[in-house]
């Protein structure tokens, strides 16, 4: 018979056990709590970096897109010159579609993903209005120089610039900025038409006091990736005449639709890609369709590969889904019609 004295002590195995299965029950319900609020993390983290660079890239084609074909106060069809040797690239009329990039010249470092056979390309041309000056005194734009009264704008020598009295304007690049009065300096040995053969190169012209200087734009929007770099993100880029940007990363597709006016009443009458829309055709889009897909940057972030719907890519005006890489990176389509401004009536 047990004394009162011996009385259990610890714990039994049974109960150990027990102890050691509940901790571990609640070990892994809080371990799932802590992954499942990591995943969902990452997930809204990503999807809020997506929407960001979605947004950004819209803005920026949009805002170039607004001024394509600003020209100040030169009515449409005036006449313009161009000055320089060589003369400045890129400068056909004010906006350009190249379909999956055909014809497109990709900048130099930069080529395209080995992947996208289907990104377009833009280029847009217009006259920059947050850069100007104006011209001190009577000048003629033929003339190695034409004197500014200041350079607030900040011109330097390499910027593809235009001087207009409001009749007639000139191209130029500026080969110098010298002294006070502030002068630029320009080549003026060879000209060359500016916009379409219908805007033929006027003589030389003395443009008045007060004639406005300001930066010509010739900006193109694409998909790359710098060359021999895989691992880089893939990007949108903007190129103007004198330099390339890569201005938002984790774009990896872009899509144009043009709103032509095929009857000249001022209405669109449908949109068109850019291979369907004629030589002479582009003087009459009045709206661009902009749509791009944005990616996140890492992968294994979406349940399962996504399909991006995008693009009519069979011609039956329906988009159709197009199934995205097996990498589950994130992915969302943005899609926006811009108006451009300076072809309303």
């Amino acid at each position: 018979m047990a004394s009162l004295g011996d009385r259990q002590r610890g714990l039994t195995l049974t109960e150990l056990m027990v102890g050691v299965a509940i901790s571990v029950a609640v070990l892994a319900a809080l371990s799932n709590v802590y992954l499942g609020s990591r995943s969902a993390y990452r997930t809204n983290e990503a999807l809020a970096r997506v929407q960001e660079t979605g947004r950004l890239a819209l803005d920026l084609i949009a805002r170039d897109l607004r001024s394509a074909g600003f020209a100040g106060c030169l009515s449409r069809g005036a006449q313009v010159s161009v000055y320089s040797n060589p003369r400045p690239a890129g400068l056909p009329a004010a906006l350009r579609g190249y379909e999956r990039a055909t014809g497109f010249a990709y900048p130099a470092g930069i080529e395209r993903l080995v992947s996208d056979e289907q990104s377009d390309a833009l280029r847009i041309v217009a006259v920059d209005s947050t850069a100007r000056a104006y011209l001190d005194g009577d000048s003629d734009v033929a003339a190695a120089t034409i004197t500014i009264r200041d350079n607030k704008a900040g011109f330097e020598p390499d910027d593809v610039l235009v001087v207009s009295d409001c009749e007639r304007s000139a191209v130029f690049t500026v080969t110098a900025v010298q002294g006070r009065p502030i002068r630029l300096v320009h080549a003026a040995e060879r000209n060359g038409g500016l916009d379409t053969p219908t805007h033929r190169i006027s003589p030389p012209f003395k443009a008045r006091d007060g004639a406005f200087v300001a930066r010509f734009d010739s900006v193109a929007y694409f998909i790359g990736r710098p060359k021999g770099s895989k691992e880089a993100p893939p990007s949108l880029y903007r190129a103007g005449l004198v330099r390339t940007e890569r201005v938002v990363e984790n774009v990896e597709d872009l899509d144009f639709l043009f709103g032509v006016d095929r009857d000249g009443d001022g209405a669109i009458d449908g949109y068109l890609r850019a291979d369907q829309v004629d030589a002479a055709q582009w003087d009459s889009v009045l709206s661009v369709r902009v749509s791009l897909v944005a990616v996140s940057a890492e992968a294994a972030i979406a349940g399962a590969a996504q399909a991006v719907h995008l693009r009519d890519t069979d011609g039956d005006t329906v988009i159709d889904g197009q199934q995205a890489g097996g990498d589950r990176r994130l992915r969302q389509v943005f899609t926006t019609t811009v108006t451009l401004r300076n072809r309303l009536p």
